[in-house]
């Protein structure tokens, strides 16, 4: 009895014929499709994009798939969204990098101050360089938990709670039932 050994190129498998492995290998591990567009068709598309077209459009119109589009794009030093200014300038946003580096406010608390989306604080806080693993300890005012291990005092004065002084804390400012009487 023969036992030949006929093993897939791609997965290893073991099948009985050489046969029976090519016809494994086509349905089981097709060769890959590799298109390639003519230059003109390329440089077409990128003219497109310089003029300021996104990539959808230029898909649509060339029939290119995106994500090539956005390779050549990339390949050719042109950014995602040319010539669009930021909404916000660095200048605009040097309170919002007081209140996040220096006063410790989480992203949340910023977006409420602000009156905007905590996703808008966080890309905000991306352009600005500030990574908040980085910093040592979050105030009272964050809403997240102080990691353990981690102490962190403010450089900030902060306001006594009305009752703990001392001098505060024997004195009843209610007037006792004998005042009331007098």
């Amino acid at each position: 009895m023969n036992r030949e050994r006929f093993p897939c190129s791609s997965c290893r498998r073991i099948l009985r014929s050489e046969k029976g492995r090519r016809l494994h290998e086509k349905r089981k591990h097709p060769p890959k499709r590799v298109r390639v567009h003519a230059p003109e068709v390329k440089t077409e598309a990128l003219r497109c994009l310089r003029a300021g077209a996104n990539l959808t459009e230029v898909s649509k119109g060339t029939g290119i798939p995106g994500p090539t589009l956005a390779r050549w794009r990339q390949a050719a030093g042109m950014q995602g969204h040319p010539g669009r200014p930021p909404d916000i300038t660095l200048e605009q946003l040097e309170p919002v990098r007081a209140m996040i580096q220096h006063l410790g406010l989480s992203d949340g608390l910023v977006a409420m101050v602000c009156g905007v989306p905590e996703a808008t604080v966080q890309g905000w806080r991306r352009r600005l360089g500030l990574d908040r693993s980085l910093w040592p300890a979050r105030t009272g005012l964050s809403n997240r938990p102080i990691k353990r291990g981690q102490q962190w005092v403010p450089d900030l004065p902060v306001a006594p709670v009305p009752g703990t002084l001392p001098e505060q804390q024997g004195s009843n400012t209610e007037p006792t039932k004998e005042e009331h009487a007098s």
